[in-house]
């Protein structure tokens, strides 16, 4: 079967924002490996144009969702270093 590359980019389109939000997730694992991290990046990377088209509505809402979750990882951070900070004395 042939497809052309029109329709391969916008089949891919469709699908940009579970796309993203896997690849943000093997991003932020607690412990990447340095393999993953340049795969992950450079992936994102090559979505650059999906990003400017879908802007307002895919894009935004992405960033909005890894804003939340850097918050919640950061609140949980600090609650595991106070923690550890309060069995240290």
């Amino acid at each position: 079967m042939f497809f052309n590359r029109k329709i391969i980019l916008y089949r891919l389109g469709l699908f940009l924002k579970d796309i993203v939000d896997i690849l943000i997730g093997w991003y932020i694992e607690p412990l990447p490996t340095d393999r993953i991290l340049e795969y992950t990046a450079q992936a994102l990377q090559k979505f650059r144009p999906f990003w400017i088209e879908q802007i307002e509505g895919t894009t935004l809402t992405l960033l909005d969702h890894f804003i939340e979750d850097a918050d919640s990882y950061a609140q949980v951070s600090k609650e595991i270093n106070s923690v550890f900070k309060i069995n240290e004395n």
